[in-house]
């Protein structure tokens, strides 16, 4: 704080000796020793509460930092759902929806050949003109 060297307290402490006296001397340094602990406690103190209000606003500058990025993140969010949900409802509309665009009747899942209503054989000949039982030409 302050920056004394050793000729500036000797003289200080010249002056003091002449002006106080060598009585009293030793009560006058107590006092101004207990004057220089407040001041330098009341310092610390404003100190410290200047250094808590600069975190406290930087704290602050952080938090809206975030809400900036958090609602940049939402919005991409909303953008991916929204995307989502045309793609889905383009596909349903269409008719690509999956398994359950093909009717329950058409024999798809049941290994029936939905073209000549013959079962389909399994052995990987995938003739239509073949009938079942027939061997393979």
């Amino acid at each position: 704080m302050f920056d004394f060297g050793f000729w500036e307290l000797l003289t200080i402490g010249v002056v003091a000796l002449l002006v106080v006296g060598p009585e009293r001397l030793p009560a006058a340094a107590a006092f101004a020793g207990r004057w220089l602990g407040r001041i330098r406690r009341q310092v610390n103190h404003v100190r410290n509460e200047i250094q808590r209000e600069l975190d406290a606003e930087n704290l602050k500058g952080l938090v809206e930092d975030q809400g900036r990025e958090l609602e940049s993140l939402r919005e991409q969010v909303d953008a991916v759902r929204r995307d989502t949900e045309v793609a889905f409802e383009r596909t349903t509309s269409s008719g690509l929806a999956g398994p359950s665009s093909h009717p329950p009747d058409s024999g798809a899942d049941q290994g029936v050949d939905a073209d000549t209503g013959g079962a389909r054989e399994e052995y990987g000949d995938d003739d239509p003109g073949r009938q079942r039982g027939e061997p393979a030409a």
